[in-house]
């Protein structure tokens, strides 16, 4: 135990001895120990785990395509009546939603700027398994025709 009670004694003297180095040994661990902290933290949120949601790796997007046209053609969107009833006929996936991107004018009557929006369905957060930060989020029954247009932040 003597000999632990030593090797304590000389690295304080040895630091009180050359402050400069000790400090820059600290600061070199602290900037090592930061870099690759935040190098992990982005690597692991961009490409091993990019998405906050629920199942991430199982949604899909489905491409509608011509059989009579070529493996270029096609588009990935559903008219809102094919949506429901893909929805209603749907016996391959668990659970279904709907996004639809629209650009909107917001601002004052004197200087309107274009805001790229998404009219998605009611079940958009139960689906993606996201909570609201504040207030509520969509609901089945704000998709019911004649509902209050609703707006999420």
């Amino acid at each position: 135990m003597y000999w632990l009670w030593q090797d304590i004694r000389f690295g304080l003297r040895t630091i009180l001895k050359d402050r400069g180095f000790f400090l820059t040994a600290v600061l070199a661990l602290a900037l090592g120990i930061g870099s690759v902290t935040a190098i992990f933290s982005v690597i692991y949120n961009v490409l091993l785990d990019p998405f906050p949601y629920i199942d991430s790796s199982r949604l899909f997007g489905i491409r509608i395509h011509d059989s009579g046209s070529g493996p270029e053609q096609g588009r990935n969107w559903f008219s809102v009546p094919e949506l429901v009833d893909f929805q209603e006929h749907n016996h391959v996936f668990d659970r279904t939603m709907g996004v639809w991107e629209k650009t909107v004018l917001m601002g004052s009557a004197a200087a309107r700027e274009p805001l790229g929006t998404d009219l998605v369905t009611g079940n958009t957060f139960d689906f993606l398994g996201v909570k609201p930060l504040f207030g509520r989020g969509l609901l089945p029954s704000d998709a019911h025709p004649g509902a209050a247009p609703v707006f999420v932040l």
